[in-house]
């Protein structure tokens, strides 16, 4: 993963400087939308990364939210297609907000990046009075805070600016599983320019 997220990154940075140079990629093109994919991918390996390889109690139980917590309103259990193991966390990047700057036909972009983490545990021996309800929530909060601390004021290597937390939600889902959301927010550049050949 780390092979990958190195070149990635560097064919992220040379397509913005506009560096010439061949990339079995295809990055030399220019290709704006090639250029869009590989700062996500970039962007979701180092978060993934950085994860994974820092907080042991998850066991490398770090992915891409595709909605795998969704299949927990399936109301057969056998159907699950998606084997889950608690506690996981699935980082998702929604949303890119543009804002142009100038340059040669106004192609110099800001970018503000949405970033969602979702820590989820299974919560559901933990219910009952004699489980130590109280004990079992702040260690949660605990284990979220963990989380947290290694992404607040964060910047990965594909960005302008650290990672700053704007908000952050906790709720319940069936089957006795306590989701921790937290919202982020970075910025990137990119030159639109590079997609004219």
């Amino acid at each position: 993963v780390y092979k990958r997220q190195q070149h990635t990154a560097e064919t992220f940075y040379r397509a913005q400087s506009g560096a010439s140079g061949d990339d079995p990629a295809g990055g030399n093109k220019g290709d704006y939308k090639y250029i869009n994919k590989i700062m996500m991918e970039t962007l979701f390996n180092d978060i993934q990364k950085r994860i994974a390889g820092k907080i042991e109690w998850l066991r490398g139980q770090v992915d891409e939210d595709y909605g795998q917590l969704d299949m927990l309103y399936q109301q057969d259990e056998e159907d699950e297609t998606y084997p889950m193991v608690y506690p996981m966390v699935l980082v998702d990047i929604p949303e890119v907000k543009w804002q142009t700057l100038g340059g040669v036909g106004g192609a110099m972009q800001k970018g503000t990046v949405s970033l969602i983490v979702k820590l989820a545990i299974d919560c559901y021996d933990d219910t009952h009075y004699t489980s130590g309800t109280a004990e079992k929530a702040a260690e949660r909060m605990k284990q979220m805070k963990q989380v947290h601390a290694l992404l607040q004021m964060y910047k990965p290597e594909c960005c302008h600016t650290p990672l700053q937390r704007k908000s952050s939600r906790f709720y319940t889902m069936p089957r006795g599983i306590k989701v921790y959301e937290l919202h982020y927010e970075t910025t990137v550049w990119e030159n639109g320019s590079l997609s004219k050949e």
